[in-house]
């Protein structure tokens, strides 16, 4: 199984001669446009050690010279066989854009960029639109978009014709469905790898409407002074029932040959981390004998039993009357840890 990627620009340009590297396995490599256009799926302000500060990210993607360097990134990664995909993936765009002068402005700054192979969306009408208007572009639907049934990839499918179908992380281990999906539809099929959402997430659409106003939600604090997070309320969930890991939607590199068939490629996330944390990861992948949960959060991270995912992946999700993510939990993983 020849493994395919879409890997992210961390606005570290080092990164890109080391996908240019493993190009073999990298398809295409994805990153944010102007936020003056359209934020994406992620917080422009997020970093960790080894990456930008919160300030010097948003003004890379918010100075004019950043556009520059999103071709200088397609000109570099071409010759190669690698594609670049634009991220306009926000959940909520206060619609904007149904305004006919607005749309246009968006068309010409997307024509702007000479040999830009794709973009990402996670509304089928602007989906549609693009398509219909500059057809060279290859059209991702976002796992934002929530595709997580047969029916909403074939209404995708017959409304917007995507290229690509990257479907809900809440379902990415979900075997029996992604190949119905896959029967259903001609897209291709594309995978999260690491994402680090829990299952039935209950901030996912809030989350990603917060996202969608960033920089200005981006300050925001709670009434104890500290910065406001979703993931900090996540975390609170999964650290009362830590067994819950066990259904996040984390895929252990070993793991990736039950895909054969079903998935087309895959997405490595995230654009916060710092480079050789990425390399790190889509090398792990690559070699595909790791049973390691790499979670973009350390403290999340564990060796996953082999039983795990075989039960996960045909499970019917039933956890009020079901108890073994617990039990497997306490007995295969606190239990070895402690032994």
């Amino acid at each position: 199984m020849r493994i395919l990627f879409s890997v992210p620009y961390n606005q570290d340009p080092s990164i890109i001669n080391a996908y240019r590297d493993r190009r073999d396995h990298v398809r295409d490599v994805y990153l944010p446009a102007s936020p003056s256009f359209f934020t994406s799926g992620r917080d422009s302000f997020l970093t960790q050690s080894g990456c930008p500060d919160r300030t010097s990210r948003l003004a890379r993607i918010s100075d004019p010279g950043y556009d520059q360097e999103v071709q200088d990134i397609i000109d570099v990664l071409r010759p190669a066989g690698i594609g670049v995909d634009l991220l306009l993936n926000a959940s909520c765009d206060s619609g904007r854009f149904v305004n006919e002068r607005e749309f246009a402005r968006l068309i010409e700054y997307i024509s702007s960029f000479r040999h830009l192979s794709g973009v990402t969306l996670t509304n089928a009408y602007y989906a549609r639109q693009i398509k219909e208007i500059l057809p060279y572009l290859e059209i991702k639907a976002s796992v934002i978009a929530g595709i997580d049934t047969v029916r909403k990839a074939m209404y995708w499918e017959a409304f917007a014709k995507p290229d690509v179908i990257g479907v809900a992380s809440d379902v990415n281990k979900s075997l029996p469905l992604l190949r119905n999906i896959r029967r259903a539809v001609h897209a291709n099929i594309q995978v999260i790898v690491n994402s680090g959402c829990m299952h039935g997430c209950p901030f996912f659409s809030q989350h990603y409407n917060y996202l969608s106003h960033v920089p200005r939600s981006a300050t925001k604090k709670l009434s104890s002074g500290q910065p406001f997070s979703y993931e900090l309320l996540c975390r609170s969930i999964v650290d009362a029932a830590p067994w819950t890991l066990l259904t996040c939607q984390y895929i252990a590199p070993k793991n990736l040959r039950y895909y054969e068939g079903i998935v087309d490629q895959f997405k490595l996330m995230d654009r916060a981390l710092p480079t050789q944390e990425i390399i790190g990861y889509i090398d792990a992948y690559i070699e595909g004998t790791s049973s390691r949960i790499l979670p973009y959060d350390p403290e999340w991270s564990f060796d996953e039993p082999a039983s795990v995912f075989e039960r996960i992946s045909t499970c019917d999700r039933n956890c009020a009357s079901c108890d073994w993510c617990k039990t497997t939990w306490y007995n295969e993983i606190v239990g070895k840890q402690t032994r």
